[in-house]
């Protein structure tokens, strides 16, 4: 068997080696087809730089980020049906933006400032109702927040009516009309929740085995998952406030990386994360380029891929049950 730094290695090698890919892949794509041996040349150059870098770099940040926290809300809460929408936290985000759009005008930050905020509100509401943070509690809690959340939406779409495609298009998910301000500050989000959660992997793996085994090994098992929820939360938060709710990077992305390489935090953590960041990359490029001029919203692409992923996990843990 190897041991977890070389597959680590290995993992990391191919991934990077798949990121590139990606990023060539995503500067081609699109309404204007950009030949690799002209990148640098105009009006070529202005188009990669100016628009779709910018869009690759928030991209690789969101998936990373949806990709980070699927793999820590699978562990925590010992299901490979959870991603990071399980607990509400994007229907926070989105019922925060569906009532700002309510407001005729407001500064650009107010709007992932407040689907973080929405995020946040979301998560603590979890955490009153399900009183004590046990898995199945959790998951229960977190399905009736996203209806009542679901409801708040649907109410303000249905008073404002002007609003209406905006908040759609929103809630679908998509890159577009964003640049490296918004990649630079994702980055963080990214890099922080990265470092601290890779520090705890061991924990992670202690609890994989079972509370009581965690607990014998020294883990201080309730405080560490509302630790890792609020963390892997965050993450979520930051990826909402400023692509939208695209699903299913969280869930497709710690199933593929654990299958190939093992369930070990140590590994899944980073692999995770830079194969959530391909995976987007390789959609948005998609979404760009299917109906070209036109654009699909990116959560469109994942859905598509996402759903018969969720539905075979579904029925696959239901045989083994």
């Amino acid at each position: 068997m190897k041991s977890w730094w070389a597959k680590l290695l290995l993992g990391g090698v191919l991934l990077l080696l798949l990121l590139i890919f990606s990023v060539l892949l995503a500067a081609n794509l699109g309404a204007v087809k950009i030949p690799p041996a002209k990148i640098l040349m105009e009006p070529y150059k202005t188009i990669f730089f100016k628009i779709r870098l910018p869009r690759i770099a928030l991209g690789l940040g969101v998936g990373s980020a949806l990709g980070l926290a699927g793999t820590v809300y699978q562990g925590v809460l010992k299901t490979p049906l959870a991603d990071p929408y399980i607990l509400g936290v994007s229907s926070g985000a989105a019922a925060a933006v569906a009532l700002l759009t309510l407001l005729k005008s407001f500064p650009y930050y107010v709007l992932p400032f407040g689907a973080f905020l929405g995020s946040i509100i979301a998560l603590l509401l979890v955490f009153l109702i399900a009183r004590k943070p046990e898995p199945n509690r959790l998951i229960l809690a977190g399905i009736i927040v996203n209806s009542f959340l679901g409801a708040v939406v649907t109410f303000v779409l249905a008073v404002s009516r002007e609003n209406m495609p905006r908040i759609i298009y929103w809630l679908m998910g998509g890159l577009n009309n964003k640049g490296f301000k918004e990649a630079g500050v994702l980055g963080l989000y990214v890099f922080a929740g990265f470092i601290l959660l890779f520090v705890l992997a061991r924990d992670l793996n202690a609890m994989s085995f079972g509370d009581d085994t965690a607990a014998q090994l020294g883990v201080e098992v309730t405080k560490k998952r509302v630790l890792f929820l609020m963390l892997a939360s965050f993450l979520t938060a930051g990826a909402v406030s400023f692509a939208g709710t695209i699903g299913f990077v969280g869930l497709i992305v710690p199933q593929v990386v654990e299958l190939i390489f093992g369930k070990d935090f140590r590994v899944l953590i980073p692999l995770s994360t830079l194969a959530g960041g391909v995976l987007l990359v390789i959609a948005d490029a998609l979404a760009r380029s299917i109906l070209a001029p036109s654009e699909l919203p990116v959560g469109v692409i994942t859905a598509f891929i996402g759903a018969p992923f969720f539905a075979y996990l579904f029925i696959r843990r239901d045989h083994h049950a």
